[in-house]
């Protein structure tokens, strides 16, 4: 067989379409690689679901190959399931009284009305300050199920988070949405997680601070939710889940600067936010609540020292196990006492604890 008749032939068996390459459909063109990208870990997006070619598909049917068919089915379900969320997303956009921006992924909901944040040297637009943090927020989410040893279906329900510009919107979205009002940022708490919160710019004044405070607060829905989905901030358990929160912030930032409710000032941080320092003090000087008392408290009742040494003590438990502190919270998600989950998961008496604890300050917390 000449040369010329083995190129016919390999030409013949190859056929493959230089338009696709066989896969029957090609990135929508109204949208560059750039836009596309953002769309990496998200399921769906208003911006792209808006589309008038694509429909939120994020693709079409390629016109040039023997896969077109297939294809063209192929996009037009994908069209129709975008347009099945977008029509449930809608319904917030009807209450609110506008079109918002919103993203979702595989465990969170996000509606996003920051208009732009600085981040590092880059000003990123609304769509893809959304997308920034839609991927911080899964980033999160596998870090506490790394940090606690726990399985997807230990955390069974998707996050919903509303961030705002303005605090009118806040306001009126957390009583429809978390079922409470308040000028802060407000929680639901449990089986069906929820968080809305404005931006004040005195309080988070750039992207750190706002990213810290997602974290500290997303770390709390996580926590309500996984497991028994119950709330121990609010039988008794109130060290283990503010503790919690900010081991987060302090794991990410090193810095802790977030209080959940307004009985505490939050314009001013406990020590800077730097913690090991005074909670080192505070062992020194023995200026401490003890755990027994500490135990019996909710999270709406913990002084700003408490919330520093409620961190401290879950940072060293994790630290020992995090997996044996993911069972020490079903336990307190049971309605138990601590001193129970701590004999029976961590082996230690309260006294055993505290003593354990103490030593741990003192050998890995600066004095300065």
């Amino acid at each position: 067989m000449t040369s010329a008749a083995l190129l016919l032939l390999l030409g013949a068996v190859s056929q493959t379409c230089k338009k696709c390459g066989d896969h029957g459909a090609i990135d929508c063109r109204r949208h560059n690689k750039a836009e596309l990208s953002l769309e990496t870990g998200a399921l769906y997006c208003t911006r792209m679901a808006g589309c008038a070619e694509c429909n939120g598909a994020r693709r079409i049917a390629c016109d040039n190959c023997s896969a077109q068919a297939a294809a063209e089915a192929s996009v037009d379900a994908e069209s129709a399931r975008v347009e099945a969320w977008r029509r449930t997303r809608g319904e917030i956009d009807a209450f609110m009284g506008r079109p918002l921006l919103h993203v979702e992924s595989e465990h969170f909901r996000l509606v996003w009305e920051l208009p732009e944040i600085q981040v590092g040297r880059r000003r990123l637009d609304q769509h893809e300050a959304a997308h920034l943090y839609l991927n911080r927020l899964e980033d999160l989410h596998a870090l506490f199920r790394k940090t606690f040893a726990a399985e997807p279906q230990d955390i069974p329900a998707k996050c919903d988070l509303y961030i705002w510009k303005d605090r009118g919107d806040h306001e009126r979205a957390s009583l429809k949405y978390a079922d409470q009002s308040g000028s802060g940022g407000v929680k639901l708490l449990g089986a069906r997680p929820v968080y809305t919160f404005f931006r004040d710019r005195n309080r988070l004044p750039d992207d750190e601070t706002v990213h810290r405070h997602v974290v500290h607060n997303v770390a709390h829905l996580l926590l309500s939710n996984a497991w028994l989905s119950n709330w121990i901030g609010k039988i008794k358990g109130g060290w283990a889940d503010e503790g919690v929160g900010h081991y987060f912030e302090d794991l990410l930032f090193g810095q802790c600067t977030n209080y959940c409710y307004e009985e505490i000032d939050t314009s001013v941080s406990f020590k800077g936010g730097k913690w090991r320092p005074p909670v080192r003090e505070m062992v020194v000087k023995e200026r401490l609540t003890p755990f027994a008392e500490l135990a019996r408290k909710n999270s709406t009742n913990l002084t700003t020292q408490e919330h520093a040494q409620s961190w401290s003590l879950c940072e060293y438990l994790i630290g020992l196990d995090g997996a044996k502190f993911g069972a020490l919270v079903r336990i307190l998600q049971d309605k138990r006492p601590s001193s129970d989950a701590l004999r029976e998961v961590y082996g230690m008496t309260v006294v055993q604890f505290e003593e354990a604890w103490r030593k741990h300050v003192l050998a890995t917390y600066p004095p300065r």
